[in-house]
């Protein structure tokens, strides 16, 4: 029996043992409390309970379901402006990504080397922190410019943006991680970069610039914060996040506990974790 149908069969087996908890109550209060006949104790008893059953039902399942969990995204810009042609090799890399900056301060070149957390604290409407980028959203949305990254002639030269944010496409719902560029340059450069790099291509004519999508994380990874699923959940978001080529391994281990999931893809990793 598969993981979805025995998760099935609990959450039944859940709703009939409550509904016949609160209908034994209602039962033993009007047979024995009002004295009221069997038939009638036991017909209000059932009555009751539907009309509770219903209520709680026509309640949003998703507030009671929610957990706050924090999804930290690690971009991997090396593979991304090496693929995109947008640097030439290691020299000019280390000089862009510089020595590794002090984690307490976030340092312009502080998204070369470290992770950017987004902590969802609510649903309904949805409500995500960035405490390093210092602002909220209600989407998993931003965009970080790469302003040590100068390309184009003066006087108008122009810097990528790495960014994550929710996308569609063919096959490609989830959150679209890539980044952002010039789209002339796009244009020029198209050619000589390597086919299947760029998974979408999304042109913001008003700005002149096209998002280039290089890979897209499935929404699955959180279904877990917002439904009543178990770990046996985990299997199948394994297997679908393996068809978009990440790798998914769990956090913790046997000594200090299970602490969340890890998503690792060629261009970025994604750690997502409950909040207590």
């Amino acid at each position: 029996m598969g993981a979805v149908n025995k998760g099935y069969i609990r959450a039944i087996a859940k709703v009939v043992g409550k509904f016949a908890v609160i209908a034994g109550f209602f039962y033993a209060a009007f047979s024995f409390l009002f004295h009221f006949g069997d038939l009638q104790a036991l017909g209000l008893g059932l009555a009751f309970a539907a009309a509770i059953d219903y209520a709680s039902f026509k309640k949003p399942q998703q507030l009671a379901a929610f957990t706050r969990h924090r999804l930290s995204i690690h971009f991997h810009l090396y593979p991304m402006l090496i693929d995109l042609a947008l640097i030439e090799g290691d020299e000019q890399w280390k000089s862009l990504a510089g020595d590794v900056p002090s984690f307490r301060a976030w340092e312009q070149n502080s998204v070369y080397h470290y992770p950017i957390s987004a902590v969802v604290i609510a649903t309904d409407p949805c409500l995500i922190h960035y405490p390093v980028l210092q602002f909220y959203s209600e989407y998993l949305k931003f965009n970080i410019k790469l302003d040590g990254l100068k390309k184009g002639d003066s006087p108008w030269p122009w810097s990528p943006d790495v960014f994550i944010m929710p996308g569609g496409g063919p096959g490609l719902i989830g959150y679209h991680i890539g980044l952002r560029v010039n789209q002339k340059w796009w244009e020029a450069t198209k050619p000589s970069v390597g086919a299947g790099a760029v998974l979408y291509e999304d042109n913001e004519w008003n700005f002149g610039t096209v998002r280039l999508t290089l890979a897209v994380l499935p929404y699955d990874i959180t279904h877990t914060y917002y439904m009543e699923t178990g770990r046996d959940h985990q299997a199948t978001v394994k297997e679908l996040v393996a068809k978009s080529g990440w790798e998914n391994t769990d956090l913790g281990g046997v000594e200090i506990g299970y602490f969340g999931e890890s998503y690792e893809h060629k261009y970025a990793t994604v750690w997502a974790q409950h909040l207590e």
